[in-house]
């Protein structure tokens, strides 16, 4: 099956999508094209790999709470595109889901690359960590400690 496209999502969560990037190639690599200079134009950078599902996630009441609290490194809950195949091999940051059959909100202290939500505000010092890298596992390490 082909992986979803962010943009057919939702119309109030796509319009929210300025910058997407796919193709072959490693994350620093990627996030390397946004620039400290381009950062600063947004209150957040979503670095977000395209398999995952979103049929559950809610933008409004995400961004309510980003709005609310301000978090450094958030995540939403992480939920594989197709049943069966990987979400994420952080098992504390896979979806759970009530008995009603629904995610449920909780906290965790970690956030990963796979679909993190970074403060523009530190974006420039991640930079920095990522001129050098070949791996992403240095920067999610940093962003964890901060």
């Amino acid at each position: 099956e082909e992986v979803p496209d962010m943009n057919a999502i939702d119309a109030e969560f796509a319009r929210h999508i300025v910058y997407q990037r796919a193709g072959k190639g490693c994350k620093p690599t990627f996030w390397r094209q946004i620039t400290p200079e381009l950062a600063a134009q947004f209150d957040y950078i979503w670095l977000v790999d395209g398999d995952l599902l979103w049929d559950y996630f809610r933008w409004d009441l995400f961004r309510y709470y980003l709005v609310k609290y301000m978090p450094i490194v958030q995540q939403p809950s992480v939920v594989p595109f197709m049943p069966g195949t990987r979400s994420t091999d952080h098992k504390r940051l896979r979806a759970r889901w009530s008995l009603a059959g629904v995610p449920t909100v909780f906290e965790a202290s970690w956030v990963e690359m796979m679909c993190s939500l970074i403060s523009a505000r530190i974006w420039p010092v991640l930079f920095e960590r990522l001129r050098p890298l070949v791996s992403p596992w240095p920067v999610e390490g940093l962003w964890n400690t901060i």
